[in-house]
């Protein structure tokens, strides 16, 4: 197997069979056993194609005179292959970029496409710059080609958010995120881990939110003896804040009660020095496996993961609840880029369910007890309009201020938005409430 054949086959599982992007990869590039330079460029492939499609569809069809809809989907994926080396990888000649994606075409038993295939990426091989639509003219039509984003995403993002601040957003959303570890204060210190890190050739920094580390090369890190030894886990910087503003303390009862894969209950035991309890809940046991392997490398003793529907009724009650819930995830389209491609619908689906469970979690909040509520979407639906009906509905809760660090990386006043840009944390929302004690 190539490292386009590779890609190829990822891609085809994620457009095709609603495959996740980075458990698909991962399948592959095991499968395949790449390692090095063959790993590296059909992991920038596979995410390239992935995140620019809707720019890759604009300049095809253009070149192909035809809706790219009426085309076999394995011939549109190689020509989307195709055109992100042409258009966005200056590494790999024309000619190269062509020839290979033809020979791609073959060895994918559409040989009596390879003409076709050829043709059209000649073509768009001399395109020169891409024709975006006018921008003034069209603002959505341009944004939803320039950041290869549904023209609904660009037109709800300027309605919220201004088309200055969406256009950051939206530029966000390509590249390489940046990367950030939780230290393990149960084994380490900050500057120890960045010591022993710099050894193994990896480049950190501390942020100023404590215990968490930024790294600027991140070459197989979790096949780091240090990760292995459980000196951190690697979790986004508003994941870690949204733990952080639970404010848990040593000797508490805590559920987080939507907390696969385990990054805020690993945070939040360690924020309570392993005492205490911290029961951390998902619908599915091979998630909640995840967490078990997660709390076992880190040697914390005092989570307990636990199979459970989060809309289930709690018979017992906790001094914190956090409430992470699912949701359409737009905050975090940099790690998973197919998210941006779901229907308007499937977003407006969501707060219905998310209300349900912050609801269920309320029941399990002791009095004076505090619940937070999160989510990793910039859907204003998903965040105050859940809040606001919640709080409608639930008088004995009130907005209590989340801790200044969390407003110094958000925009907000009584809950705050965290949005996401090329050098921070992922877009996020957090809002914490109090339950009136009795």
């Amino acid at each position: 197997m190539t490292p386009r054949q590779a890609a190829l086959r990822a891609l085809q599982h994620v457009q095709q069979e609603g495959a996740y992007s980075t458990l698909e990869l991962d399948a592959v590039l095991r499968l395949a056993g790449f390692s090095g330079r063959d790993k590296a460029f059909t992991s920038t492939l596979f995410y390239g194609t992935l995140e620019r499609r809707l720019t890759l569809d604009f300049c095809i069809s253009l070149c192909a005179n035809r809706e790219l809809d009426t085309l076999d989907p394995t011939v549109r994926e190689i020509l989307r292959l195709g055109a992100y080396q042409l258009l966005f990888l200056q590494g790999v000649p024309a000619r190269a970029a062509i020839s290979e994606s033809v020979n791609l075409a073959r060895q994918s038993g559409m040989g009596r496409a390879a003409g076709f295939i050829n043709a059209v990426l000649r073509r768009l091989s001399q395109l020169g710059d891409i024709p975006y639509p006018n921008r003034e003219k069209k603002p959505e039509s341009y944004l939803s080609v320039r950041y290869s984003c549904p023209k609904w995403l660009a037109k709800y993002l300027c309605k919220t958010y201004g088309e200055a601040l969406a256009e950051e957003i939206l530029g966000s959303f390509l590249g390489a995120p940046p990367v950030y570890l939780r230290v393990n204060s149960q084994k380490t210190t900050p500057q120890k881990l960045i010591r022993l890190l710099e050894l193994q050739g990896l480049d950190a920094a501390e942020t100023p939110v404590p215990g968490a580390l930024r790294l600027e090369h991140t070459a197989a890190l979790t096949q780091s003896p240090l990760f292995a030894e459980g000196l951190f886990h690697v979790q986004d910087l508003s994941s870690q804040l949204c733990a952080l503003a639970l404010g848990a303390q040593k000797g508490m009862r805590v559920l987080d009660a939507c907390a696969a894969p385990g990054g805020k209950s690993f945070t939040i035991a360690q924020m309570m020095e392993d005492t205490g309890e911290v029961c951390s809940c998902d619908l599915h046991e091979h998630r909640v496996q995840l967490i078990r392997q997660g709390a076992r490398r880190l040697s914390l003793s005092c989570i307990v993961p636990m199979v459970r529907d989060a809309r289930e009724p709690w018979e017992r009650q906790f001094d914190r609840v956090l409430c992470d819930v699912p949701c359409s995830g737009l905050g975090v389209v940099r790690r998973k880029p197919e998210i941006k491609y779901q229907s308007r619908q499937a977003c407006q689906e969501l707060p219905a369910l998310q209300l349900s469970i912050l609801q269920n979690a309320a029941g399990a909040v002791k009095p004076d007890g505090v619940l937070v509520y999160s989510t990793c979407t910039l859907c204003k639906e998903e965040n105050e309009g859940v809040v606001g009906e919640f709080l409608q509905k639930n008088k004995e809760f009130e907005i209590e201020k989340l801790p200044k660090i969390l407003y110094d990386y958000g925009i907000g006043s009584s809950w705050v938005t965290m949005l996401p840009n090329s050098q921070g944390p992922d877009g996020f929302f957090v809002c914490r409430m109090k339950k009136i004690g009795e």
